[in-house]
């Protein structure tokens, strides 16, 4: 009986030591990531656009923490799961896997009842910087350029944000292909801007939205558009973009939680058994030769100490 229980017992410190490893890849990995989107200079640039967007920084720095906290308690669960006699370490390891599982319950919780909130304040924010900002603010502009040229979309609600904007209206363009300061958007808004970003031709800096020029006082109306332009808005470029990216993070905070879970159940047992009926017992070569010895030949040679080898063989 007493080989049976110590056998349980470092199988079990070898699932909690495993689980353990498991939270401190994941957490290295995510810390890592961080880390790169915090440096990452086409996401700053991103982030640039607008102030909802550069408030997205701080929950890189919230990643950054939660993960290096994931790699300190990780280790400190392993060092407890290896040496049995740090049974303290076990507790500070099992309370950590609670808080932590809390806090990214509770997170995930909030992000999805306010998801559609979220995605509105982030749509709204587009609504005036296209037509007040574009042109004035170097850091803007040269964050929506990206922005409009890598998600292949034009202005915050539709290339009509630039007719009678503060950068159209403040445009020097000659009028020789049809170009208007009402009728033109950025060359990031057309798709051959990688091709005529470098030109000194100031006809060939913009993109045309007409074909024909607008008729009438309607200056929005457009009977034949350039097949050049994105379509696109960018405030539903956006949104579809972290959408996209959805998934990837709903599978790491899953696959988080699991392990955490299973941790929390193995740490909790293994703690169960050291408290109650195991006690953890370095043994020595000459015990478990003696013990070894005595159950192989029969011999009524009596026990030695009452170590896990104490009655080896013993029904």
């Amino acid at each position: 009986m007493g080989c049976r229980s110590e056998g349980g017992v470092r199988c079990l410190r070898i699932f909690v030591i495993t689980d353990a490893i498991l939270i401190w890849l994941i957490g290295g990995a995510i810390f890592g990531f961080s880390m790169w989107l915090l440096v990452d200079f086409f996401v700053n640039e991103y982030q640039a656009a607008t102030a909802e967007l550069k408030e997205s920084k701080y929950v890189i720095y919230v990643f950054v923490a939660a993960s290096a906290f994931m790699v300190v308690y990780s280790l400190i669960g392993i060092f407890g799961a290896i040496k049995p006699s740090w049974k303290c370490l076990l507790v500070i390891y099992l309370v950590c896997l609670v808080l932590s599982m809390l806090v990214l319950i509770g997170g995930t919780v909030w992000c999805y009842v306010y998801r559609f909130q979220i995605e509105i304040k982030l749509k709204q924010t587009f609504q005036t910087i296209v037509p007040n900002n574009y042109g004035k603010n170097t850091m803007v502009t040269r964050a929506l350029d990206f922005m409009q040229s890598e998600l292949e979309c034009c202005g915050g609600q539709g290339y009509t944000d630039y007719k009678n904007s503060d950068w159209s209206n403040n445009l020097q363009i000659n009028d020789v292909i049809g170009n208007t300061n009402n009728n033109v958007a950025p060359l990031s808004c057309c798709s051959f801007y990688d091709r005529n970003k470098d030109t000194q031709d100031s006809n060939y800096q913009t993109c045309q939205m007409c074909l024909d020029q607008p008729s009438g006082q309607n200056i929005l109306v457009c009977s034949r558009e350039n097949p050049y332009i994105w379509k696109k808005p960018c405030n539903e470029a956006v949104v579809e973009f972290f959408k996209t990216n959805l998934g990837i993070v709903a599978g790491v905070a899953i696959g988080v939680l699991t392990c955490q879970l299973f941790g929390i159940i193995l740490t909790s047992v293994l703690l169960y058994l050291y408290n109650s009926r195991y006690t953890p017992y370095e043994a020595n070569n000459d015990d478990v030769v003696y013990e070894m010895a005595r159950c192989q030949e029969k011999s009524p040679y009596p026990t030695r100490g009452t170590g896990p080898y104490a009655n080896l063989y013993t029904n």
